[in-house]
């Protein structure tokens, strides 16, 4: 039995068994034109019936197709039968993941699974609507480059359609938001914004759909992106949305914001953001960071050596204790603060986001001994402390 065979068998081995999560195949190696980029196929529930849906999309857009139980195993032999490039199988208990050498050599890798033990199967006539979608905002989507010629979601730009969504969801769970009221004025700054999807989704979503007065600036110190922004704004008649090219430390909002929000700002700018919201007493922090640097190098600590020798774990356990020290604060200031996973890993490896509500009553000097604890365990003073103003890192130095 030969490589193909035996990835072959361990697929119809988990959609016989009941156990199959998702199958999904990516890349062309023949790079012919119009090629599949990628076809994914998982169990749906259609009227109570488990069927598969199979999704293939192209640069032009995606096409689907549900197929019954009898169907599905002549589907993925015609899948396999395709010139991928990578295969990824999700089942209950299982991950493997196939890559295709340049002599079609199957290098195949297996591993437990990272999900629910319990199998989830989509409801697909019940499929939640997301917040933003082309029904509901096609001339934004379409705006944003998101839509294909047929109306629908543009295959490549999917993951960040869904990373977009979620967040909104995320957002409108926080009271600053989820307690706004249509004719409601609401105050937003968006820092280090890029090409502004988020803002562009959120304004759009608040103030079409719910009827919410905001007012949204999107901050970035990319001069050009901010232009591009503005001739978009000016396009889509949103005149209470603004951008503004600025550093974020630099930045001076006419109005205190009520929300302040940062997705996948790089680095220090997340911590500058999160700084900016406690100094403005924001009602609500919400960041989603990204590359982040800072710890990376200096964190030493003789217990930890035998992590901190290897490369990648020491750049995963500055990556956390950045977050941790960030969360943290936020505490110290007076913040109800969480930190969750908001979208998929598959999605983006970057799917952290930190999430604070401001608390009615000041949090006790517990948080801050846990602060300084930390910092003399790893011999470190994290930036962000000198990025609040002086009633904020008083409140840290003094006890």
């Amino acid at each position: 039995m030969n490589e193909q065979e035996i990835v072959k068998d361990r697929i119809l081995e988990a959609i016989r068994g009941g156990a199959l999560r998702k199958l999904v195949l990516t890349g062309d190696r023949r790079k012919r034109k119009g090629g599949a980029e990628k076809t994914a196929l998982e169990p749906v529930s259609v009227d109570a019936v488990i069927k598969y849906r199979i999704v293939h999309g192209q640069a032009t857009g995606e096409t689907t197709k549900i197929v019954v139980p009898d169907e599905v195993e002549a589907a993925v032999a015609e899948m396999l039968e395709t010139p991928f490039r990578h295969l990824h199988l999700l089942t209950q208990a299982t991950e493997m993941h196939v890559r295709i050498s340049k002599k079609g050599r199957y290098l195949v890798s297996v591993g437990k699974g990272l999900r629910k033990e319990r199998l989830e199967v989509r409801e697909l006539e019940h499929e939640k609507e997301r917040y933003a979608n082309p029904r509901n905002s096609g001339d934004l989507l379409g705006e944003l480059g998101m839509l294909s010629r047929s109306g629908k979601i543009k295959p490549t730009m999917f993951a960040k359609y869904r990373q977009i969504n979620r967040f909104i969801e995320l957002l409108c769970d926080m009271p600053a938001i989820a307690r706004a009221r249509e004719g409601q004025e609401m105050n937003i700054v968006d820092f280090g914004c890029g090409k502004a999807y988020l803002a562009f989704a959120l304004f759009h979503y608040l103030h079409n759909l719910r009827g919410i007065r905001v007012n949204v600036v999107g901050v970035d110190r990319n001069a050009r992106l901010i232009s591009q922004c503005n001739v978009l704004r000016g396009k889509l008649r949103y005149d209470a949305l603004a951008f503004q090219s600025s550093d974020v430390a630099a930045y001076e909002p006419h109005e205190k914001p009520d929300v302040v929000l940062s997705l996948h700002a790089c680095d220090l700018a997340t911590d500058e953001a999160i700084a900016k919201g406690i100094n403005l007493e924001a009602a609500a922090i919400a960041a989603a960071p990204c590359c982040q640097h800072e710890l990376h190098g200096i964190i030493e600590q003789e217990a930890m050596k035998p992590v901190l020798r290897h490369g990648i774990l020491r750049e995963r356990t500055a990556d956390i204790l950045t977050d941790a020290f960030r969360a943290l604060v936020l505490r110290i200031a007076g913040y109800k603060a969480d930190v969750i996973e908001f979208i998929d890993p598959e999605a983006t490896s970057k799917n952290i986001m930190i999430r604070a509500q401001r608390a009615p009553s000041p949090a006790g000097t517990g948080y801050v001994k846990e602060f300084q604890a930390l910092c003399a365990f790893w011999r470190v003073r994290p930036q962000i402390v000198d990025m609040l103003d002086q009633r904020h890192r008083k409140i840290l130095e003094e006890h």
